[in-house]
């Protein structure tokens, strides 16, 4: 696995992404973008990467 991405919906509308990247086993590298700001959207997208991370792919360690 590279790369896993994760979209980010707001009001039925795409506003930006979490990427859970790298190639080594048991660590990806955690970075997202939103296109709206102050409504805690990166924020609330971060934390379920972390979830997805550690909880649905069973990594050791996440970095960002």
């Amino acid at each position: 696995m590279g790369q896993l991405r994760l979209v980010a919906v707001h009001g039925g509308e795409l506003v930006g992404y979490v990427d859970l990247a790298g190639s080594e086993v048991g660590w990806r590298e955690l970075g997202y973008v939103v296109e709206r700001w102050r409504l805690g959207l990166g924020s609330a997208g971060a934390r379920l990467g972390l979830v997805c991370g550690f909880g649905v792919l069973g990594l050791r360690e996440i970095s960002g």
